[in-house]
């Protein structure tokens, strides 16, 4: 929502939802896209990994047959087109309301801090996840933010860590989402420093 106060830049709808999947994203962009949105940003595929599933096996047990479990379903559909199919539909689904939108995905950062034991569990899927999701852009003529490099040193566990993280509730609604820091400094700075916000007349 920073994005409103920039020059040219109205905003218009967001269908943002905590918890959702690709297919659900999809949907939401069939419902919100008009014929004159200029601009959709997009941040998917994380939830398509079961990722609840994986913090409820890895955070207390990351050694765990429970964990190595969950982190294979997660690697399944990575790997076999599932999740990159679900992206590219988000893209159609915009398309076909809007065809000149310019697209904009943004990547996840690498939300653990290299000391935290969960670290790498979740770090190196998240890089996986960040690789998939450009590949898609590339492929759909979308445009691909990296926000991992601004969230360098703010990761949860670090001194100052710019995504949310209630260890005494793995299943708040808030976990693993930026706080007002990570969105105004990680995500809309990259946004704006790769000017996801310059849109070429067609």
């Amino acid at each position: 929502m920073i994005a409103d106060n920039l020059r040219n830049v109205e905003l218009t709808a967001n269908a943002a939802c905590s918890g959702w999947k690709t297919f659900q994203v999809r949907d939401a962009a069939l419902l919100k896209v008009t014929g004159d949105t200029d601009i959709v940003t997009v941040t998917a595929g994380g939830n398509d990994l079961e990722s609840i599933a994986i913090l409820m096996a890895c955070v207390p047990a990351p050694e765990s047959v429970e964990c190595a479990t969950a982190q294979g379903v997660a690697i399944a559909k990575l790997t076999d087109g599932s999740l990159a199919t679900g992206l590219g539909e988000i893209v159609a689904a915009i398309k076909s309301k809007s065809p000149t939108a310019k697209v904009v995905f943004t990547g996840y950062p690498l939300l653990f801090d290299p000391a935290h034991p969960f670290a790498g569990v979740a770090n190196p899927l998240a890089g996986v996840l960040n690789q998939v999701i450009a590949g898609v852009a590339g492929g759909t003529g979308s445009t691909y933010v990296n926000v991992a490099p601004a969230f360098t040193g703010h990761g949860i566990g670090s001194a100052d860590p710019w995504i949310n993280y209630n260890p005494a509730n793995p299943l708040d609604s808030a976990n693993f989402h930026p706080n007002g820091e990570g969105y105004r400094h990680g995500y809309f700075a990259s946004l704006a420093s790769q000017d996801a916000f310059v849109v070429t007349a067609p």
